[in-house]
């Protein structure tokens, strides 16, 4: 089970009015509500998937209780703990050619109702294989709140996903959990140095970059992979970085190396593009998106392979090689080999060539389970992912592993994005909370 955490859930309301007029009164043609937050979109995208999740969170008096109804009515599975303190909305005016958002900070969180929360989190981590952190921090938590619930995860064994951003994001990543998301617009509010050896000295997990048209780049501590679509797709990019979180938390359950990982989260996100509301993602654009990417990078792969005699590729076995000893390929760039290598596949849309379709389930031996049909989710903070558009009849119903389970695969395989599941020795020592 993969759990999403939102602490700061809303009630996403949206007026459409034919214009919007500065201090003038309209008259609302079309008025939508929907369950809002970083998180919950996460959870209904993998719900879409057909992965089984729970969403948790903080959520009180009677919006609380309508973001739970909305949520149950899509069947998103649930267990939030209840607080005083009225969950927020926020609301997006529409007109026919912008929008115009307003959000509410949010309820205070007292400290007893924080500890209660800790206390559940810990219950949940018990079964969870994955968990998602998302979103902001409401009003009454300290900037170290997802830091100790990443803690609290790897206790556990857990492997936890972050994204949030500005002072929050820095005490998360000091956590080191298994994997970041920040924007590329957020992280030079974090460090001057935003290369890989900066973003490496604030953490010692994996840093996935979103950036807008030129897709992802993913910062391990032994390399840099990046992967982008073939052509940009205009759309809505609300709630992309939300697909994008889904996709990492899949693939990291399922331990997925790095290439194909990348792929599915770029077609996940820029499929979320091309929907025409948060949370949401096109089911062909995806399947489209994910033949095309997976194709791309078996080129690369080869091109990389025989780009130099004098080098020839090396590559560890999940049969014969030892766990620690990464992957070495020849970089792209044409690094030497002292340097974190760059694994990069973008597409050649020029290429006369007959387009070389591989599914994912070929480039990786142990692949996430379903892909189910598709469809839609939310979220409030807008974030450009690039896309592509188009169909495909390939067939990705289920992507069985090769090698077994995710829990019979050794994790420190170089190139996956894997985590060990050392559980905690002694659960009284759990840390329980900068406030607890």
């Amino acid at each position: 089970m993969i759990v999403t955490v939102t602490l700061n859930p809303a009630l996403d309301l949206t007026y459409g009015i034919d214009a919007l007029v500065p201090h003038g009164t309209h008259r609302v043609a079309s008025v939508a509500e929907r369950a809002g937050g970083k998180g919950l979109n996460v959870a209904r995208v993998l719900h879409t998937l057909g992965e089984p999740v729970l969403a948790t969170g903080l959520l009180g008096g009677p919006t609380g209780a309508r973001v739970s109804e909305l949520l149950a009515a899509e069947g998103v599975a649930a267990s939030f703990v209840p607080i005083a303190g009225e969950t927020r909305r926020t609301v997006a005016v529409v007109d026919l050619h912008d929008a115009t958002g307003f959000w509410e900070p949010g309820p205070t969180v007292s400290t007893a109702e924080w500890c209660r929360f800790i206390g559940h989190f810990q219950d949940l981590m018990r079964t969870a294989r994955v968990v998602t952190l998302s979103g902001s921090l409401p009003p009454g938590l300290p900037f170290d709140t997802y830091a100790v619930l990443v803690r609290i995860a790897a206790a556990a064994g857990v492997p936890a996903i972050l994204d949030t951003s500005g002072e929050a994001l820095r005490h998360g990543l000091a956590a080191s959990p298994a994997m970041a998301k920040p924007n590329a617009n957020e992280l030079p509010d974090l460090l001057a140095d935003a290369t890989p050896a900066g973003v490496r000295a604030l953490t010692s997990g994996a840093v996935v970059v979103s950036r807008g048209p030129d897709g992802l780049q993913a910062i391990t501590p032994d390399a840099v992979h990046v992967c982008a679509p073939r052509t940009a797709l205009p759309g809505n990019p609300t709630g992309a970085g939300d697909a994008c979180v889904a996709a990492l938390a899949r693939g990291l359950r399922d331990g997925t190396p790095w290439p194909p990982l990348l792929a599915d989260a770029v077609a996940l996100s820029a499929a979320a593009v091309a929907a025409p509301v948060a949370g949401a993602f096109d089911t062909v654009v995806y399947r489209r998106l994910l033949t095309e990417l997976s194709a791309d990078e078996l080129e690369q792969r080869v091109s990389v392979a025989g780009a130099s005699g004098n080098q020839p590729e090396r590559r560890a076995s999940a049969a014969g090689t030892s766990g620690n000893q990464p992957e070495r390929r020849a970089s792209v760039a044409g690094t030497s080999s002292s340097q974190p290598e760059q694994h990069a596949f973008v597409a050649d849309t020029s290429s006369s060539q007959p387009e070389q379709h591989a599914s994912v389930a070929d480039t990786s031996g142990n692949q996430l389970e379903r892909r189910d049909s598709v469809a839609g989710t939310s979220d409030n903070q807008p974030e450009q992912h690039a896309s592509v558009v188009g169909s495909s009849s390939s067939q990705l119903e289920r992507r069985d592993s090769v090698a077994g389970t995710s829990a019979d695969r050794d994790p420190a395989l170089s190139g996956t994005a894997a985590q060990p599941r050392a559980v905690a020795s002694s659960p009284a020592a759990v840390e329980r909370g900068s406030l607890c």
